[in-house]
C-alpha cells in the first residue's frame, strides 16, 4: 500500500524498538486538514517483525526519501541533466533536517539485517535512498551514525547492490 501526503512528524526514537509495538504503528500523516494514523485496523494483532519491516519500508519511501531527495536533485539532477544551477538554500535545508532522520534510523539498527535474520524489503528500502545520496556527493558520518554506516556498507557489498551501484555510477559519470 503506498502512502500519499507529507509526514507530520517522525516516529520518536524507541517507537519501534526490538519489542513488538502495542497497537497501531505510530505513524501520523497529514492529509488535507485531517490526521490519519497508519497501521493495522483496530483490534488487529500485529505480526512483528513483518509489521515493523513494512513500517520501515514506508518510512524509507516517505520521510527518508523526502529528506535525502532534495540533495540528490539539487547536486546531481539539476547540474548534470537539467543544466541548471543547484539551489544551495534547498540543499542546506535538507541537510539541516537530515540528522533527526538519521538519528532515528540509527536507533532502529542492530548488527545485522533490519528485521530478523534475513535480508527483507526493509533493508533494501532503507539502503536505496542512501545510494542516491552517495551519488550526490554525501556520506553518512560513521563516527556519528556507526550502526547506519555499517549497515550501508554491508548492504551495498551484497552482489546485487554492488553491481547495480557500479552500473549506475558508470551511467551517470560519478
Amino acid at each position: 500500500m503506498g502512502l500519499a501526503g507529507r509526514w507530520e512528524s517522525a516516529p520518536q526514537p524507541g517507537a519501534l524498538d526490538r519489542d513488538p509495538p502495542a497497537g497501531p504503528l505510530p505513524l501520523v500523516l497529514r492529509r488535507s486538514d485531517r490526521k490519519r494514523v497508519i497501521g493495522p485496523d483496530p483490534g488487529t494483532q500485529l505480526n512483528f517483525p513483518i509489521d515493523r519491516a513494512l513500517f520501515l519500508e514506508e518510512y524509507a519511501g516517505t520521510r527518508l526519501a523526502e529528506t535525502l531527495g532534495p540533495v540528490l536533485f539539487e547536486n546531481l539532477v539539476e547540474p548534470l541533466f537539467l543544466k541548471q544551477e543547484p539551489d544551495a538554500a534547498r540543499v542546506k535545508d535538507a541537510l539541516d533536517k537530515t540528522p533527526t532522520v538519521l538519528d532515528w534510523i540509527e536507533s532502529q539498527l542492530g548488527d545485522g539485517p533490519v528485521v530478523g535474520g534475513r535480508f527483507p524489503v526493509a533493508d533494501i528500502a532503507l539502503a536505496s535512498p542512501f545510494v542516491n545520496w552517495l551519488y550526490a556527493g554525501q556520506r553518512v558520518d560513521a563516527a556519528r551514525w556507526p550502526k547506519l554506516a555499517a549497515f550501508l556498507e554491508r548492504t551495498w557489498l551484497r552482489p546485487s547492490f554492488e553491481a547495480r551501484i557500479e552500473e549506475e555510477k558508470a551511467q551517470m559519470g560519478v
